[in-house]
């Protein structure tokens, strides 16, 4: 869960009183206009299904791996802060004033809960596809049984959902390794443990201030964040915690442990802290960044993602020792990141959405819809040389269309010549502006990159700034 970006919403609703081919790759800014609300958190069940939520109750859902986004009716308007999507079928979503959704099908269809409490929920772990725990404000803790099908407050035996009674204060993070332990930590220094599925609850004694985040990588070791620079361990499942020190007073604000001994921190001011033996020693990394860092993901024991302020993106091929700064194309704030394998999906402010991979195609220019049809583009300015990927790996053709939308006008012109480098063997129809990649065989990685040059040199910058290519044209 990002819990960050589950206290910084609540904080700002109080204050206005309402070889890794993923280092190589480009980022790019995938905004599925009309859709602009900030989205809060992301889950890849798979490698090609992703499912994101957000402000208002937005819901969006990616079957290519975060390369297209369709909007999804959610059923609600209320802010999502949080998904655990423990099959390729099954999501839950959390949000503000009890929001609890279930969806059966990969987040296309959702239906509203009844979770008997008003409070703020801010993060949801799902271990398997029948257990969910939830918490959130004032001590919440919600646990279910059946993946979220059918909600009881109260229920004797604890089947469905059901409120339990943990303690007072937020609860913003929680990670259940297993489907019998979870741990979920919040401020004052609160840690909840339960060793039955989240049915009964300890409050544990961690003496410290405000938890942000907590990494489990097995049912005995927990490590857990807080504001100025505090990182606590425990050995056995989060009954016991040890302060350790860090050397730093930086808040501190996501971690991800992707193995037992080796866990990533950070935080405040681009702090990078790293650990090789299960939290208990730390290390400060140069990040080459002065901007928060508000989310990690390590999905390899070497490879980690950073995610933070105004667009910032980091890499580490080396369990995050050293960093490269990489190009988001965006400098809206990122709060949420899911890396499966080599391949993550970023989500930000302002509906933002990055993926890394090789492939950018995007739906059809050649469309007769509105000009809102046309959006996302890609903005490229005019001359330069555009990386022009395959779809998959699949022995397939491949066709994209180029050219300019007009808005002041609303023509589409399609580009007129474009120059075809080997070994793509394309051709080009200028009266359509449609590139046909013929039949390749492409049996492994990379995959296969040819580039294309614009040679119009009559259209007008000015007004034709948007540019849009695709894989497939409709019908």
């Amino acid at each position: 869960m990002n819990t960050l970006k589950s206290l910084f919403k609540f904080l700002v609703l109080i204050s206005l009183f309402f070889s890794y081919p993923v280092i190589a790759a480009k980022w790019t800014w995938r905004n599925p206009l009309p859709q602009g609300n900030p989205l809060n958190s992301v889950s890849c069940p798979t490698e090609n299904l992703c499912v994101a939520v957000g402000d208002y109750g937005t819901v969006l859902t990616s079957t290519k791996g975060g390369n297209h986004w369709t909007v999804q009716s959610s059923g609600t308007s209320k802010l999502l802060y949080d998904i655990s999507c423990p099959t390729e079928t099954l999501c839950v979503a959390v949000g503000g004033i009890g929001t609890v959704l279930t969806s059966t099908n990969g987040g296309v269809n959702w239906t509203v809960r009844s979770s008997g409490t008003s409070n703020y929920l801010f993060g949801i772990s799902c271990p398997t596809e029948t257990l969910c725990v939830a918490v959130g404000d004032s001590g919440t803790v919600l646990t279910s049984t059946n993946g979220g099908v059918n909600w009881t407050v109260q229920f004797a035996g604890g089947v469905n959902w059901t409120l339990q009674s943990a303690t007072s204060g937020h609860l913003l993070g929680i990670n259940c390794p297993t489907e019998t332990l979870c741990v979920a930590v919040g401020d004052s220094g609160k840690v909840l443990t339960s060793t039955n599925g989240g049915v009964n609850w300890t409050l544990q004694s961690a003496g410290t201030s405000n938890f942000y985040n907590i990494s489990c990588p097995t049912e005995t070791l927990c490590v857990a964040v807080e504001g100025f620079g505090t990182v606590l361990t425990s050995t056995n499942g989060g009954v016991n915690w040890t302060v350790r020190s860090t050397g730093t007073s930086n808040y501190l604000y996501d971690i991800n442990c992707p193995t037992e001994t080796l866990c990533v921190v950070v935080g405040d001011s681009g702090k990078v802290l790293t650990s090789t033996n299960g939290g208990v020693n730390w290390t400060a990394q140069s990040s080459g960044t002065r901007n928060n860092l508000y989310g990690i993901s390590c999905p390899t024991g070497t490879l980690c993602v950073a995610v933070g302020y105004y667009g910032t993106v980091l890499t580490s091929t080396n369990g995050g020792v050293n960093w490269t700064g990489q190009s988001a194309g965006t400098s809206n704030d990122l709060f949420g990141i899911s890396c499966r394998n080599n391949r993550c999906i970023v989500v930000g402010e302002w509906g933002s959405i990055l993926t890394t991979d090789n492939i950018t195609c995007e739906p059809a220019i050649y469309s007769n819809q509105t000009a809102q049809a046309y959006l996302p583009a890609v903005e490229i300015p005019l001359f330069n040389t555009i990386s022009l990927y395959l779809a998959s790996l699949e022995s397939a053709s491949s066709e994209m269309a180029f050219g300019f939308y007009d808005f002041k006008v609303k023509e589409l012109t399609f580009i007129q010549t474009i120059a075809i480098s080997d070994p793509c063997h394309a051709i080009f129809t200028p009266d359509t502006g449609i590139l046909t990649i013929p039949t390749l065989q492409v049996t492994e990685e990379p995959l296969l990159t040819c580039s294309a040059t614009l040679q119009q040199s009559v259209l007008r910058p000015e007004v034709l700034s948007l540019i849009k290519y695709a894989c497939d044209l409709p019908s």
